[in-house]
């Protein structure tokens, strides 16, 4: 089939991937101009019956598909459709072709991702499904493979939404419901990347979170999902010891892969949310340090004004880092991680009540407690153990 003509002007230069209803092809436009990029990618579908009654169902949803990529396409960072056609009884989309390098290829030829670049990573592709999901679509295999990093400008690109895995699925549940299978089901997606819930054929925007928040768990521990524990009491992923994060991003990245779907985060603007209060809340802590430092090395005259800096009120009250993903559910943590969590308590309460300390000394607040102290212990001394020769 390679170097045939599709729909009389697309050349098929090579199989980008095969599949059980079509195959992925990547082809030249020779109606495109010299100076035009003429490559494009072409992905057929061949139905699996050549009824009459079959085809028009098919073509029903390729026409509703054609219009939902056609909305799609407008984002900066999903390729453009370009075309639609039938041939042959078999049918072709034509998409703009991304010229870089899938998350695949660079998860298996880097080290880990550091949090910064996890986090690069988590808003650019938040950014896109906000738009997808505003748009009320699912795209059902967020994976490494499908997050191609487009060399001219380093963006990462959203591909394949699974349009015609789509009306395969579609084509057979009417299939099945004709012969009188209505509980018949089809699950779109890639092990290890999908939930539950969308294996099961029930698939929400959540689901889509959940699989972002598993590509990201990747980035960061170099595992393939398949390959993490799993708490067989909860479902949960067992990730944790394998990434060195904060405990922001840490708590952000539990929810996003919470085992029910009920207990995730329920839309994009909600992990941006809690990227966002995460940075802030990390900023603040680097600032009430750095006050803490400042009031042991100035005296009264130089100590800024305004003296040190209150702490901001998550270190004061249960609005702790947790609380910034606004977990429903806690998963009970093994005694390690308990022991770790109170020695960072521990250790920021001991700093902070230090810095007042060290800090109140500096500016004489603490004198006339530390003279009056002075002249009871005096005292004592004179009345049990008199001197004599004064």
């Amino acid at each position: 089939m390679l170097g045939s003509l599709l729909g009389g002007r697309y050349k098929l230069t090579a199989v980008l991937g095969v599949g059980g209803f079509g195959q992925t092809f990547l082809a030249e436009d020779t109606q495109r101009s010299d100076d035009e990029d003429r490559r494009c990618v072409i992905k057929q579908f061949k139905p699996t019956s050549q009824d009459s009654k079959f085809l028009d169902v098919a073509r029903r949803l390729f026409d509703t598909e054609v219009k939902t990529l056609e909305k799609l396409g407008q984002h900066p960072q999903i390729p453009d459709f370009l075309d639609f056609f039938e041939e042959a009884d078999e049918f072709y989309l034509v998409q703009e072709f991304v010229e870089g390098q899938s998350l695949s290829y660079e998860f298996a030829s880097v080290n880990r991702f550091y949090e910064e670049e996890a986090i690069a990573l988590l808003k650019d592709v938040l950014g896109i499904l906000d738009f997808v999901h505003a748009n009320q679509v699912i795209h059902r295999d967020i994976k490494p493979g499908n997050l191609i990093r487009r060399q001219r400008d380093g963006k990462i690109v959203l591909i394949d939404f699974g349009a015609v895995k789509e009306i395969h699925t579609q084509l057979i549940t009417r299939m099945r419901g004709e012969l009188g299978q209505t509980n018949f089901t089809v699950g779109i997606g890639t092990q290890g990347y999908s939930p539950s819930e969308q294996l099961a054929g029930q698939p929400r925007f959540c689901s889509d979170i959940y699989a972002l928040g598993v590509t990201v768990i990747q980035a960061l521990t170099r595992l393939h999902p398949t390959q993490l524990p799993i708490d067989h009491d909860t479902g949960e992923l067992v990730w944790q010891n394998y990434a060195s994060i904060s405990v922001g991003l840490e708590a952000i990245l539990e929810r996003m892969v919470r085992y029910h779907f009920s207990q995730r985060f329920q839309s994009t603007r909600d992990v941006l949310d809690a990227l966002e209060e995460a940075s802030r809340v990390t900023t603040e802590t680097t600032e009430i340090s750095t006050s803490i430092w400042a009031a042991t090395q100035f005296n009264d005259q130089t100590q800024p004004q305004g003296g040190i800096k209150k702490p901001p009120n998550w270190m004061k009250d249960e609005t702790s880092l947790e609380a910034i993903a606004e977990k429903p559910a806690e998963t009970p943590k093994p005694w390690w991680r308990r022991i770790k969590s109170g020695i960072r308590v521990v250790s920021i309460a001991t700093l902070a009540i230090t810095g007042v300390v060290l800090g109140a000394r500096q500016l004489v607040w603490l004198q006339p407690l530390e003279l009056a102290a002075y002249d009871q212990w005096y005292a004592c001394v004179r009345l049990f153990r008199p001197i004599h020769g004064c």
